[in-house]
């Protein structure tokens, strides 16, 4: 995975070999990239918020990287960070700008959204058994192993953004740009939104 931030000047690079790189000549972020362990990077998700970029990069043992620049951290942030650098089980990640999400194995979740006040975003009670996630800008997007798709916003309510279906939802989208947008793929191949 690939994931630029332009105004930061930072792209990091996640290689075939596992090595987590910083790119476009920005020295400041190799130092934080020398606590991932070589050849274990597998993932990365970041985003922009208030003037501070940030990324995370799962490693192959399941574990978060959250990565800022220390002068550049939110007090949010800080609160965010924490959190995940407890996970150990993350099987997958998504953000938009200002939020994001880790799927962690046996199907859960923890999400966080930098826009609010109290950075941790609720799961609803019945999200359960999840295998995919998507995030967007303004809400939370989670596909269960029996095609249920959940969608709820940075304060854990329900969005109610899709219309039911006939047939089982196999892969799920969210509106990164502006909105709680989402869309379905449905397992005869169309997309709904």
């Amino acid at each position: 995975g690939r994931t630029d931030l332009s105004d930061s000047g930072l792209s990091i690079v996640v290689k075939q070999s596992g090595d987590a790189v910083a790119t476009a000549g920005n020295s400041q972020f190799r130092p934080l990239l020398e606590s991932i362990p070589e050849g274990q990077a597998i993932e990365v998700t970041a985003g922009w918020h208030e003037g501070m970029g940030w990324q995370a990069i799962r490693t192959r043992d399941g574990r978060l990287h959250p990565l800022v620049l220390p002068e550049k951290k939110l007090p949010s942030w800080k609160q965010v960070e924490e959190r995940l650098r407890d996970l150990d089980q993350v099987v997958a990640l998504d953000s938009s700008l200002s939020s994001g999400m880790a799927l962690l194995r046996g199907g859960g979740l923890v999400c966080w959204s930098l826009t609010e006040k109290d950075p941790s975003v609720p799961v609803p009670e019945d999200v359960k058994n999840i295998v995919e996630i998507a995030c967007g800008q303004k809400n939370f997007l989670a596909l269960s192993a029996d095609g249920t798709v959940w969608n709820w916003d940075e304060r854990g309510r329900p969005i109610a953004s899709l219309p039911s279906f006939d047939k089982k939802v196999v892969a799920i989208r969210a509106n990164r740009a502006a909105g709680p947008g989402a869309a379905a793929q449905l397992e005869d191949g169309t997309w709904v939104a």
